[in-house]
Formats: C-alpha cells, sequence, structure tokens
C-alpha cells in the first residue's frame, strides 16, 4: 500500500484507529475531569493519604524521639560514671587526704 503515504491526505486504517481512539481518550479525560462523583473519590483518596503521610511522620517523631531519649539517658549513665571515677582519683590525690591507697 504505497498509496497510503500521510503526505497524500489518504489515512491507513491503523491511523484512522490510532486517532479514534486519541479522540476517545479526549473525551473520557474532559468526562472525569468535570464528573462530580469521580473528583469526590479523587479528593477523598488524597485526603487518605495525606492522613496516612501524617500518621507515618508522626511515628518516625516518636520513634526518633524514643531513641534520642534513651541516648540521652544512656549519656547521662555514663558521664555520671565518668563523673565518679574522676572525684575517686581526686579524692586520692587531693592534698591532706586521709585515704592514701
Amino acid at each position: 500500500m504505497p498509496n497510503d503515504d500521510p503526505k497524500n491526505g489518504v489515512e491507513s486504517r491503523r491511523e484512522i484507529a490510532k486517532r479514534f481512539r486519541r479522540a476517545a481518550y479526549e473525551r473520557a479525560k474532559a468526562q472525569r475531569a468535570s464528573d462530580p462523583k469521580y473528583l469526590a473519590l479523587k479528593a477523598a483518596a488524597k485526603a487518605r493519604r495525606r492522613e496516612i503521610y501524617k500518621q507515618v511522620k508522626e511515628q518516625r517523631r516518636a520513634a526518633t524521639r524514643a531513641l534520642k531519649e534513651k541516648a540521652s539517658v544512656r549519656k547521662a549513665e555514663e558521664r555520671k560514671e565518668h563523673d565518679a571515677e574522676l572525684m575517686k582519683v581526686l579524692r586520692l590525690t587531693a592534698k591532706g587526704s586521709s585515704a592514701e591507697n
């Protein structure tokens, strides 16, 4: 079918079908854009997504807070132990100390 060249103004069946599919797609898209039921479903889905995102974000924040709290408690304990060791050393080396071990 060499005469089916689009330059000659003749369209092949494939091109005609493609054009019809595209037109149907455009009509469906325009209909969805103005359909209140579809818009309501779309808005509800968007709200659900946002709510789920907020919940996940809060869970992440809570987990981060828990980790930071645990680390701060651990650091405080380490600091307390280290300070106790330092105080022992200071008592031993202080002038006039009665502990001479």
